[in-house]
């Protein structure tokens, strides 16, 4: 027969092999798609200021449902961050916040590539707060965002989307009139821009940024010289790539510099120019900026007319963006609302899985203690039990001892006894020595109580003591038991025995 070359054993092995291969050239496709992807959503993002916002979002769009049906969380995710982006340039905070708190949801924070997105997410959210003015909120998600973006210093955008975070906390701090934190964050965001002379997006940046300054110079420090300095370089930055919003920015503080120098046909000629930008722009709330002022700048050149018209513009357009701000705010409310919910819900769960692991924990700590108790408790009745044993023991041997000696003592009473009774039967001379031998001081004892009792009633008690009876008494004296009987009554009487008590039992007690 020729040589079997499978077996069982080797067939699992390369059904495993297969799988570990196919499965690692699986995970790999799977890599290469959400990295083509990614790549794909990011020159979206590079070209968003020169594109048409609607084919952009309809390019989003088929890179997510590719991703969806793909099960590409990270893409999906990552999309609707590029759907923000879109949305904030249309000045749509309401879908702003909505598809950045949906990335929010979906973004994994895993890799430090992974935690950069997710920041960027946060930052989204904290500019959809600030829009609807609650600023502690969006303060709150801007540090957060900063906490996440720690150790990603050498991951590209990372630097970028930290300097945007710190432009963010500027106009936080504008709107709670906080001199200090503005300036900090704008030099904090200007200190990571200028490092992105690479980006593309490194003119947009640097156009804001200078634009920020020029405000603050304008309006917190009242120092326009150097208000004009930044706005310059805010339109030199922002020509370059021709960057209309912050182009209509600059001649929008071009006009607030010339009112405040008093010369109203100068800033109404800057804040026209800036009106026209931001209208082709559809940028509805810094339009209405540009109305409010060129109102305020007629209301000085005290002509009414265009004063009203442009009035009129202006509060209409203020109550379109009252409504859009409205609808924003109570997207923002029911959001924190359901944070809130949450927030207290999982404080129940957390609070009762407190409760549970400290029941168990007191629970356990008992049974420890418990088991430590009666297992001293074992020690100690198995020392007890011990000591009780080896008390036994010696009580056994002393007990056994004391029995020895009371046979001892009983053999040699029983001699001396024996030795005595013949001694009396021979009419021994030393019969009340010996006695005293074995019974000491039972003769000096009724000696001393009883000093009438004569050597013969000493004698008789002496024989009565050893068990005589009244006749063996009579037969050693050689006399009648009458005679005995009567030599009994005379010593009873020397005794004071009363009648009732017997002389044979009261002499044994002696």
């Amino acid at each position: 027969m020729g040589k079997r070359i499978f077996n069982w054993g080797n067939i699992l092995l390369l059904i495993i092999f297969a799988n570990l291969y196919f499965g690692c050239s699986s995970e790999n496709k799977k890599n290469h798609h959400t990295e083509h992807l990614m790549n794909s959503l990011t020159r979206i993002d590079q070209m968003l200021p020169s594109k048409n916002p609607e084919i952009g979002i309809k390019e989003i769009n088929q890179i997510r449902l590719e991703a969806v049906e793909n099960n590409l969380q990270q893409v999906i995710g990552r999309s609707e961050i590029s759907l923000a982006y879109i949305y904030q340039q249309l000045g749509d905070n309401e879908n702003l916040l909505s598809h950045a708190l949906e990335a929010n949801k979906l973004l994994k924070k895993k890799s430090l590539h992974e935690k950069v997105i997710y920041a960027e997410s946060l930052r989204l959210i904290a500019e959809g707060y600030y829009q609807s003015e609650h600023y502690l909120e969006a303060l709150h998600y801007t540090k957060k965002a900063l906490r996440t973006l720690s150790n990603t210093e050498k991951i590209k955008n990372s630097s970028i989307i930290r300097g945007l975070i710190h432009d963010l906390q500027f106009k936080i701090s504008k709107s709670m009139a906080d001199p200090y934190n503005q300036l900090y964050n704008l030099k904090k965001s200007l200190s990571y821009f200028q490092n992105q002379k690479n980006s593309p997006w490194y003119y947009h940046l640097m156009g804001n940024t200078y634009n920020n300054f020029a405000s603050y110079f304008i309006h917190t420090e009242k120092q326009l010289d150097s208000a004009l300095v930044y706005i310059e370089k805010s339109l030199k930055a922002s020509q370059k790539i021709n960057h209309a919003n912050a182009i209509g920015k600059s001649y929008l503080h071009l006009g607030d510099i010339h009112f405040l120098k008093k010369d109203p046909l100068k800033a109404l000629h800057y804040y026209k120019k800036s009106e026209i930008i931001f209208d082709s722009l559809h940028k509805p709330v810094e339009k209405a900026k540009s109305y409010f002022n060129i109102v305020k700048t007629y209301d000085v050149l005290k002509d009414d007319i265009l004063k009203n018209h442009y009035k009129i513009k202006y509060l209409e357009l203020k109550d379109s963006t009252e409504k859009a701000k409205k609808s924003l705010r109570y997207l923002v409310n029911q959001t924190i609302n359901k944070q809130n919910k949450n927030s207290i819900l999982k404080s129940k769960k957390e609070l009762i899985l407190y409760f549970l692991l400290g029941f168990l924990v007191l629970k356990f700590s008992m049974y420890i203690i418990w088991k430590k108790v009666q297992h001293k408790n074992k020690s100690k009745i198995e020392e007890y039990n011990k000591r009780i044993v080896e008390k036994r023991q010696v009580i056994e041997s002393v007990k056994l001892k004391v029995d020895q000696l009371k046979n001892e003592i009983f053999l040699l009473k029983s001699q001396n006894i024996d030795e005595l009774q013949e001694s009396i039967k021979k009419e021994d001379k030393f019969f009340l020595a010996k006695f005293e031998e074995i019974y000491p001081n039972f003769i000096s004892n009724l000696k001393q109580e009883h000093k009438n009792l004569s050597v013969s009633d000493l004698k008789f008690c002496a024989l009565v003591k050893l068990n005589f009876s009244t006749k063996e008494i009579a037969d050693i004296n050689y006399v009648t038991t009458k005679a005995i009987e009567i030599k009994r009554y005379r010593i009873r009487k020397k005794l004071n025995l009363p009648s009732k008590i017997n002389f044979e039992k009261w002499i044994q007690t002696l």
